[in-house]
């Protein structure tokens, strides 16, 4: 009968805490992945149950915010100034980058109950 070789628990705990370690330096990049005035180069709103997710997004001057149609039937984000129309068939998605600094409400002109609005710092 052959002894049965006992599991390496320093080496399991050394393989443990090293993942740990780069786990929480991937986690601490500082983007949550919200896109919320997270700093990031894109953020996304999410067109789903007829509603804008988030309703107020909060992006710096330079941000490309992706328009995304998660609801089966078509939207626009229509900005209340005219400055964007970004219309989306149901399940798509596009894109436009906000360059200027302000406050932009905006629409789903098919479902004006749709309402929210993107703050460019």
């Amino acid at each position: 009968m052959q002894p049965r070789s006992r599991p390496r628990y320093g080496f399991v705990r050394t393989l443990v805490a090293a993942a740990l370690v780069v786990l929480g330096v991937v986690g601490c990049d500082g983007d949550d992945g919200g896109g919320e005035g997270s700093g990031a180069d894109a953020a996304t709103v999410t067109m789903v149950d007829f509603a804008f997710e988030p309703s107020v997004l909060t992006v710096p001057a330079g941000t490309e915010v992706v328009f995304s149609n998660a609801d089966s039937v078509p939207h626009t984000a229509t900005a209340d100034d005219g400055s964007f129309d970004v219309q989306l068939s149901g399940s798509n998605e596009l894109s436009t980058t906000f360059d200027e600094a302000g406050s932009f409400p905006y629409t789903c002109s098919i479902h004006p109950a749709m309402t929210a609005q993107i703050v460019v710092e």
